[in-house]
């Protein structure tokens, strides 16, 4: 074996690079002389792991960003479903079908796949009214108004002003809702 000198290894690897330039070896190398336009002067000195980071970072930026624009406007259309089926039931009692007209029939077939589309989204309009007003009920609604009754002989969820929305079984949002509470009993002894 035989053992080259600095000066012989020198030639040879210029000669190698000679040729890689010209073409001779079928590829080229990039002239690291030449300029390059897409990196300013600022960003040449950056690490390229910082570069990354910075990339991944805007990235994961943009996806929240989305998700709350989605989260918004599920949540708008879930209110929206809400009073179109306020609006078919007046009072808050269901009309039987037979007494409802051909357009009534198709607004309440329109809510119905809403629902069901935002059902598949993960979210869930939670409406009770007629409910108790006690155990989780507390926890997704606020009472925003009561009105006593002689009849009452719980706290009751009689109206819905704006529904629960749970998210994947997570709360979204809180409803508001009127409470029916029992009369206040005077003992007349």
């Amino acid at each position: 074996m035989m053992l080259l000198d600095t000066a012989e290894r020198i030639e040879i690897c210029t000669r190698i690079v000679e040729e890689v330039s010209d073409g001779a070896m079928g590829t080229t190398l990039p002239d690291p002389a030449a300029e390059r336009e897409c990196v300013s002067d600022e960003m040449a000195t950056v690490p390229l792991a910082t570069i990354a980071w910075r990339a991944t970072r805007a990235w994961h930026q943009a996806r929240r960003r989305e998700a709350a624009e989605l989260h918004e406007a599920l949540i708008g259309l879930a209110d929206d479903v809400f009073r179109l089926r306020k609006m078919l039931q007046p009072h808050g009692l269901p009309i039987p079908s037979v007494h409802r007209s051909r357009q009534e029939r198709d607004l309440e077939a329109l809510a119905t796949r809403l629902e069901q589309g935002l059902l598949a989204c993960g979210l869930q309009i939670v409406v009770p009214e007629g409910e108790m007003f006690s155990g989780h009920w507390t926890e997704l609604f606020e009472s925003v108004a009561q009105v006593s009754s002689p009849d009452a002989q719980t706290p009751l969820l009689t109206e819905v002003i704006s529904p629960a929305l749970l998210i994947d079984g997570e709360l979204a949002r809180r409803g508001q809702a009127v409470v029916t509470v029992p009369e206040a009993r005077t003992d007349d002894t």
